[in-house]
């Protein structure tokens, strides 16, 4: 629909304002959705960590659907994805600095550790997935903490849980 196509082209108007923006750093990630009352989620990845929407049923879909991160290419097209979200369905948009999150047993200057990762952040999802989308996020941030050993943290780290109450 043309309501849809407007979020491209708001997303490809964005890209090339901070092309032509004098920021030090000119390129940004972004995801960018919108949850229609129906359970549609409409949307588009500018180079983000993919999202993942669990299903009940427990099936995967990353949500990739977009182009590139916004900045360096002006003229970079964008295309829009769609999932439907149903009851009992949960949606997750997290930045890089969660799944990035080091352990910090045996870390040294030649040993980094091992990063979190987005299998680890759906494996505690789908754990806690018949929990409220708050129990759920907090369940991610206790985890990612437990699993650094409480080390300070390098990036930010942020999540957005939707979870669509079960059916009745």
């Amino acid at each position: 629909t043309a309501r849809d196509l407007k979020i491209v082209r708001t997303v490809e108007r964005l890209n090339q304002i901070i092309h032509a923006s004098t920021l030090t750093s000119r390129f940004v990630s972004m995801f960018y959705g919108e949850l229609e009352i129906g359970g549609l989620f409409i949307y588009v990845n500018a180079g983000h960590p993919a999202p993942f929407h669990l299903r009940a049923t427990g099936e995967i879909t990353r949500l990739h659907e977009g182009g590139p991160i916004l900045g360096p290419l002006p003229a970079a097209n964008y295309d829009r994805g769609f999932v439907r979200l149903r009851p009992g369905d949960v949606l997750v948009i997290y930045t890089d600095g969660v799944t990035e999150t080091r352990d910090d047993a045996g870390a040294s200057e030649d040993d980094l550790g091992e990063e979190y990762g987005v299998e680890r952040l759906i494996e505690v999802t789908r754990e806690h997935q018949h929990r409220t989308a708050e129990e759920i996020l907090d369940a991610v941030f206790e985890d990612v903490r437990a699993f650094s050993g409480g080390a300070p943290t390098e990036d930010d780290r942020t999540a957005i849980v939707i979870r669509c109450p079960p059916g009745d």
